[in-house]
């Protein structure tokens, strides 16, 4: 798995065999002072959560990683960094793979119809600030049908499903943590807008809920 060198994220890099779930080990070392930058990833989770709590397949042959963020924004601006880790992934699969993945609102990454990975940010405050963020991503990339439980492999896929290749996950990550230091730079120099426009170019479904966001950011 990845070896990265970055301008934040990335900086400090934890890669385990296996773990209950990178964002709870990501914000165990949050609040003991690990530095913003710290990526945890993991061939394999046996806990791992998406959104409402609900329980994320994450068997070896997928991309597990959490990063920790302390960005200095206000705590409402926090559904920004889902949108970041949302952009940053599809472009991180197009980039390798060259296909067409696709953003959900608000957290999920779709591939020809189905569901091929998700974002979870959790975030730690004071006041109406943010104290740190924990960005989880999970990425199917290499599972086969028999990886998944029966009731999913109606509704998810793999990067492998797709396109019958094997894929290099440290690659991938690679370019991920690239994307998402990328677009983290861009949003501590108060440019939202292009990390927006970007959204609306990898977004698919009503725009509604993006078009929301632009107008609680005060976008036009």
């Amino acid at each position: 798995m990845p070896s990265v060198i970055s301008r934040v994220v990335g900086s400090h890099l934890l890669h385990l065999e296996e773990v209950a779930s990178t964002s709870d080990l990501a914000a165990q070392m949050a609040e003991e002072g690990a530095p913003e930058g710290v990526v945890v990833v993991a061939e394999r989770q046996t806990r791992g959560r998406g959104k409402h709590g609900r329980r994320w397949e994450s068997p070896a042959g997928g991309l597990w990683t959490s990063i920790i963020l302390r960005p200095p924004h206000p705590s409402s601006h926090a559904p920004i960094f889902t949108m970041m880790g949302a952009v940053a992934s599809v472009e991180a699969i197009r980039a390798t793979t060259g296909m067409k993945a696709c953003v959900h609102w608000p957290n999920d990454l779709f591939l020809q119809g189905k569901k091929v990975g998700g974002i979870l940010c959790e975030m730690r405050g004071t006041g109406r600030r943010i104290r740190y963020l924990i960005m989880g991503i999970g990425i199917n990339v290499n599972q086969d049908h028999g990886d998944f439980s029966v009731p999913l492999r109606r509704c998810v896929t793999s990067l492998r499903l797709e396109s019958g290749k094997t894929w290099d996950r440290k690659a991938l990550a690679e370019v991920l943590y690239a994307r998402l230091d990328f677009w983290y730079h861009s949003l501590q120099m108060e440019q939202v807008r292009p990390l927006l426009d970007r959204l609306g170019e990898v977004f698919e479904g009503p725009d509604t809920p993006w078009i929301g966001l632009r107008e609680m950011l005060g976008i036009s």
